[in-house]
Order: C-alpha cells, then structure tokens, then sequence
C-alpha cells in the first residue's frame, strides 16, 4: 500500500476553522473517539498542540503519548501513526511553508527530528495563537506571525535540552483543569491531588503554562462554549451554563474580554465561515 502524503492544510481530522497567514497555515481540528489512523507523512513541518482529549502517536523512533497541554514538533515527511482514545481530541496546528521557515530561521538547522514538549512557554503561545485563530481580526495576521517566530525560537531551545517541560505531576494538573474546568475546582484540591504545596502549585502552574489556574479554567471554558456557539442553535444563556459559568452576563463579559466580541456576533461570524 502507498504511504498518505498529507499536503499542507490536510489533516485526518474534522477542521472547525482554518486560515492561511503570510506563510503559515493555522487550523483547529476535532478527532473522533478511537480513531486509527494508518502510518502517514505531511509534506510540511508543523508544530501542533493538543487542546483537548489525546492520542498515541507511533514513530521510528518509539512512541508518544500526547495529552491536554502537550507540543509536538513535526519535521516535514516525518513518517507517524496516530491511535486516539475514548474522548478523542481537539489539535490546533501551525504549518510552516519552506520558504517562510527559511527566512525565519536565518539558515540554522531546525525542524530535522521530531521532538515533543509538555507545557511550558511554547504550550502558552500555541494556545495564544489558536485564540488569534478564533478571533480573526483585521490585526490577528500580524499578531500570529508574531506569536509564530517566538514559538518557533522556544521549539528551537527546547529541541536542544531535550524538550523539557512540565513535570508529569503538573501535566496532570493541567489535564484536570483541561478535562474538568466545567466543575468548581479549588487550589487546595488540585493541590492535593499533585501532591504539592498550593503555593509551589500555583507558582509552577503560571511559571510553565504561562498563565494562572483561573486564567485557564476561562480559557477552557471559553473554548468549549465557543465550539458549542458555531455548531449548535442552543441558546446562549444555556450554552453558558453548560460551559461552568455562572450566569449568561458573566459569560457574556469573559467572552468579549477573550475574544473581543459578544457571544452572539461571534455565532454569527462562525456560522458566515
């Protein structure tokens, strides 16, 4: 049978939104639950994160396990398998065009073996730019690429000390936080279940995500209602609930501050798209 060789913009996923920018290309795309997907390649290097959910991915050289948080770097025909789990997931991806990754690079030598990193600053500007994604303005070109230069520097130095990131006991954390931000979670909780003073706790969590244990939850729950707005006639005032928020305005006030309009305009753009 002949190897899949993905062009750039294809993915085995379902796209919620996708948009080309000055040489690279972001999309967001959902997965089913227990999708298989055969050994495959793309023709373009990318770097993708997991919002949601998770897979294992199989390479030549061994296995990964990619949940909530973790960054995977893709160098271009890098030949993988993918098997995801009971909830599927949620994968956000930056495609690079070669002459875009030229220029940015200035000749070094990046991109050439696969590398994967959990949390940290280059989990934080993913997400950043999969917000700029969703909020697509007439500035978000300018903000992407921005947020596209310096994801790709931390790529480069976590590349070279070996892709630190988080430690396994605040991954878990922050799969919590992805997997439960509907539920009233405290600091004390979380901290009891990594093991971890609150203090040490909330400290680290901003230190490699980039932001804090609130600032996470929103931007959970705001991802989960924003996927609700585009594809569903529910109403708003449900959908808020539904997401953990308390009540329709106070959705309506953290919604506009994420993305920079209302709930209602947004469905009306999304559905535009």
């Amino acid at each position: 049978m002949t190897e899949a060789i993905l062009p750039r913009g294809t993915f085995w996923g379902q796209p919620l939104r996708s948009s080309e920018v000055r040489g690279l290309t972001l999309t967001d795309y959902t997965y089913p639950p227990s999708l298989r997907v055969a050994p495959h390649c793309h023709e373009s290097a990318y770097l993708s994160i997991v919002l949601s959910g998770g897979y294992e991915e199989s390479l030549s050289g061994g296995e990964r396990t990619c949940r909530g948080g973790t960054v995977t770097l893709h160098p271009p025909h890098e030949r993988h398998a993918d098997r995801f789990g009971t909830t599927g997931a949620r994968i956000f991806t930056i495609e690079f065009e070669p002459r875009w990754l030229a220029g940015a690079t200035d000749g070094l030598s990046v991109l050439d073996r696969p590398a994967v990193f959990r949390g940290g600053m280059i989990a934080s500007l993913m997400v950043r730019a999969s917000a700029e994604l969703e909020r697509m303005d007439d500035v978000s070109p300018l903000a992407i690429e921005g947020l596209a230069y310096e994801t790709l520097a931390e790529a480069i130095r976590g590349a070279r000390n070996g892709g630190r990131g988080a430690p396994p006991w605040l991954q878990r954390v922050w799969e919590l936080v992805s997997e439960q931000c509907r539920e009233r979670l405290t600091i004390a909780a979380l901290a009891a279940e990594a093991g971890a003073h609150p203090a040490h706790l909330t400290r680290e969590f901003r230190r490699y995500f980039g932001m804090t244990i609130g600032e996470a939850i929103r931007s959970r729950r705001i991802e989960i209602a924003s996927d609700r707005l585009a594809c569903s006639d529910d109403p708003i005032a449900q959908v808020a609930l539904d997401a953990g928020f308390s009540s329709q305005s106070h959705f309506s006030t953290m919604f506009r501050r994420v993305t920079g309009t209302s709930p209602a305009l947004y469905r009306r753009r999304a559905r535009r798209r």
